[in-house]
């Protein structure tokens, strides 16, 4: 039995089968595998695409002093608002210096965190955006409401 084992292991039939076997395995690298391509591509969506961009509206504010000499103060026109994603949260987007988060229901109502405490109420619906924010203490404040459409 050992002289047959010895024989089978010495043979040149297993010493071709062992080349061959490790030159298939040595073939089977990442660089040789074909990628597989398809026509209908699974593309991400991010819901806030449908928010971001630039809105043309009126804005109307009203400005606040309990100092002396008190200023009570009323701005009402035309406004561009701008509105991006933040490139670092998937869930938040950028009015002016401000980021708030948003949901895909497009409504927010919240206060903000610094650098600028304000309260916002955000509201996206269709190709609109209404948007209402305040923000004051003891000495004075601020409200300012704007309506638009992209």
């Amino acid at each position: 039995m050992k002289r047959l084992l010895h024989r089978i292991l010495n043979s040149d039939l297993l010493c071709l089968a062992l080349i061959l076997q490790l030159i298939f395995i040595s073939g089977c690298t990442k660089n040789n595998v074909e990628e597989i391509k398809t026509d209908n591509p699974v593309i991400a969506i991010d819901y806030r695409d449908n928010f971001a961009g630039s809105y043309s509206g009126v804005k109307l504010c009203t400005f606040w002093t309990l100092s002396q000499p008190g200023i009570d103060t009323t701005f009402y026109g035309s406004f561009m608002l701008n509105v991006n994603k933040d490139p670092l949260y998937q869930n938040k987007i950028i009015i002016g210096n401000d980021t708030i988060s948003i949901d895909s229901s497009g409504s927010y109502n919240g206060y903000n965190n610094p650098p600028a405490y304000r309260n916002y109420s955000i509201t996206f619906r269709n190709d609109s955006v209404f948007l209402s924010t305040y923000s004051g203490g003891l000495g004075g404040g601020y409200t300012c409401s704007f309506s638009g459409k992209k």
